[in-house]
């Protein structure tokens, strides 16, 4: 299976909504235009990033969404509308928790079927030269999500996601097509991303789907630099650097899987009860020594 795939590179506004919901359902029509099969927005596009800063609580209090509410309607009879799998990034109320909420990825088909997916690793505090408030604000999610669609089987990650290894394995693992991380990375976190992005690709034999924030958002730069990465960890299609910025590439699976059979990485795998297993002996005869 071969499909077009949008990378829409855009700047929140923070806390405006509607403004932000009506230049989603714009570049949603161009991708569509593009024969694109999916688009992906950045984390938190939805309300802006820093509506996160720390300070301000109640802009991002407004900013919280449900599956029913417009915005997210909105979007998903965009994408039935025009046929296409939208991503994007929004402040989400846990269902069965009210009044929790999580940074979220949401996956939006065709058919009208919203899946979500938690960030499970919430940066807060002082990372190198940047500082990050997530924890005061959400709640970690507590799994991962494969959403199975007619494109394939996609696994959602957020931003720092990409730091742990485990996750990214644990959808190829099991079964994952394609790995979409969403993504509002500020210009000092850059080096670190363009480091390990390929090497996720690469490890897990898959395609990786890096869609990141561009521009200023209450004095924190973002940086941009949007791509796609292929299975051998090589960049296909990639947006600018530190600005808005709109490009659409392909995936083909079915390189995807020749690659998976020349580098063998997935079958090679030993099953993940035993890794934790040979950590927890290896934990006992460090003891014992």
């Amino acid at each position: 299976m071969e499909f077009n795939v949008s990378l829409a590179q855009i700047n929140s506004e923070c806390g405006n909504v509607e403004k932000n919901l009506e230049k989603m359902c714009g570049l949603i029509e161009t991708a569509a235009s593009s024969d694109a099969k999916l688009v992906v927005f950045p984390e938190m596009s939805l309300c802006g990033y820093m509506v996160m800063d720390g300070k301000d609580f109640e802009t991002f209090y407004r900013c919280v969404q449900q599956p029913d509410s417009y915005p997210v309607r909105k979007i998903a009879s965009t994408a039935s509308e025009l046929g296409i799998h939208v991503v994007f990034g929004a402040p989400m109320e846990n269902p069965a928790r009210r009044g929790v909420i999580h940074n979220s990825a949401v996956l939006v088909e065709p058919s009208g079927k919203i899946h979500v997916y938690n960030k499970l690793h919430l940066p807060t505090g002082r990372y190198g030269e940047g500082t990050f408030f997530e924890h005061m604000y959400c709640k970690p999610g507590d799994s991962l999500k494969l959403c199975s669609t007619s494109l394939g089987k996609i696994g959602l990650q957020v931003c720092r996601d990409f730091a742990f290894p485990e996750a990214a394995r644990a959808y190829c693992y099991a079964g994952a097509d394609l790995i979409i991380n969403i993504s509002a990375a500020p210009h000092t976190s850059k080096p670190f991303f363009d480091m390990v992005l390929p090497v996720r690709a690469f490890e897990n034999a898959a395609y990786l789907v890096y869609v990141n924030a561009a521009g200023e958002q209450r004095g924190v730069n973002f940086f941009g630099h949007s791509r796609i990465i292929d299975p051998l960890g090589r960049t296909l299609t990639e947006c600018k650097t530190g600005e808005e910025d709109f490009k659409t590439g392909t995936i083909n699976l079915e390189h995807e899987r020749k690659t998976r059979m020349k580098n063998p990485i997935l079958k090679d795998m030993l099953p993940f009860k035993l890794y934790t297993e040979l950590t927890e002996k290896l934990k006992e005869e460090t003891t014992n020594t």
